[in-house]
């Protein structure tokens, strides 16, 4: 009952939450803090743990130690077929020493492998990424987390709102409506088998999941629309969990996966590396990665404090003038950005752009592609996200050319 409740204050805390014992935090995905070794053994329970193996290492960024899931070697040659027995009644030939084989000839030049281009590299580049452990398995769940606190106590969610289920390298969330996208591109692609695998319930599911509303953050009671039950049950609940998992290990729900990262991760942050010069492989492999791990915000963020010509504001006025703009806001409004005179992300990396053309009469330094890329792997530091950037950043894997060239 929300009567006699402030308008303003933060909708009631909810019943829901996991107990909190003095030991560490539990829910019912991961456990924190407290205790020796063997009570932490005892008090933790990860529901990914019966996940199929994925062929790359993961990390959780949580404190667990990395596993690897490296899948198995191919299959085992077979035995050669056994020599046919003669004709009955008819003794076998005698076997003659075969003729001499007369010498090889030259082989002819392979032809070269054919490129991806476009899309297909893009996919490719994706899929390559992931292989890197820069994001989490295709089954990876977090399962309300930010209200139960996985992701802090300073996460705004944290026992205020529920942010409903997460699925995927990328975590999908429900509250945002990102994972009610993904169900309906994952249905689009492969009806029957999203049919077969959610069963009679999956019109509801995905009709909850895009539902229109706004956030838990601003909804009463702190659940939104599209983090509603389906049948009854949570999405962060059995049957559900087994659904999504069981999902998550078809290859065309997988691809959907990948696209809807390259849409909702990598177009929005195609700005910055074409401003930057990262505009090849290695480059959006290490703003994929960024933009997988801290979304697109938090990459931009990322991003600019480790790329950061103009970090005064005598440097930023340098800048301006040498553009020949008296004010942040003049810039703006010549960039078609809103109006303001603020250096937001789009302004701070359409401000490096300009300031590149200029090429040696730019009154401030700005990094080349090589510091750029270096750059961003020391603004990480040490810990799962830096380690991610530095296997991406050394990887023979990605070249350094355009990207798809």
């Amino acid at each position: 009952n929300d009567e006699g409740r402030r308008p303003d204050a933060p909708p009631p805390r909810s019943d829901a939450a996991s107990p909190q014992p003095a030991g560490g935090f539990v829910d019912e995905d991961y456990a924190y803090g407290g205790g020796g070794a063997e009570a932490r053994e005892s008090r933790f329970r990860d529901l990914d743990s019966d996940s199929l193996p994925s062929a790359f290492a993961y990390d959780d960024g949580y404190g667990a130690p990395a596993a690897s899931f490296a899948e198995d070697a191919g299959e085992t040659i077979p035995p050669l077929d056994a020599l046919p027995e003669p004709a009955a009644g008819r003794p076998a030939a005698p076997t003659a020493p075969a003729p001499a084989a007369p010498a090889p000839a030259a082989p002819a030049p392979a032809a070269p492998a054919p490129t991806a281009t476009g899309a297909a590299a893009e996919d490719l580049l994706l899929q390559a990424v992931i292989a890197e452990g820069a994001g989490s398995r295709y089954d990876a769940l977090s399962l309300d987390g930010g209200f139960r606190g996985r992701f802090g106590a300073s996460d705004p969610y944290y026992q205020r709102a529920h942010d409903g289920l997460r699925y995927g390298p990328h975590q999908a969330a429900q509250d945002s409506g990102e994972l009610g996208e993904l169900l309906a591109l994952m249905q689009e692609t492969d009806g029957t088998t999203f049919a077969q695998i959610f069963g009679s319930d999956a019109g509801e599911l995905v009709a909850v999941t895009t539902a229109e509303g706004p956030s838990g953050l601003d909804s009463p009671g702190g659940r939104g629309p599209r983090v509603q039950p389906v049948a009854g049950r949570d999405l962060w609940e059995e049957p559900w969990l087994e659904r999504f998992r069981n999902a998550a290990r078809h290859a065309p729900f997988q691809a959907a996966m990948r696209a809807q990262i390259l849409a909702r991760r990598l177009d929005p942050l195609r700005p910055v590396a074409q401003a930057l010069d990262i505009e090849n492989d290695r480059g959006l492999a290490m703003l994929l990665c960024l933009g997988i791990q801290r979304g697109v915000e938090g990459a931009m963020a990322h991003v600019g404090g480790a790329v950061n010509p103009f970090d005064t504001p005598a440097r930023l006025g340098a800048a301006l003038d040498a553009l020949a703009f008296t004010d942040l806001g003049a810039f703006r409004a010549a960039k078609g950005l809103p109006p303001g005179d603020i250096l937001d992300g789009p302004t701070h990396f359409a401000l490096i752009d300009a300031l590149r053309a200029l090429g040696p009469d730019s009154p401030v330094q700005v990094p080349d592609a090589e510091g750029v890329l270096d750059a961003l792997v020391t603004a990480a530091g040490p810990g799962p996200l830096g380690d991610a950037l530095l296997r991406l950043r050394v990887s023979p894997a990605f070249g350094d050319l355009a990207a798809g060239g």
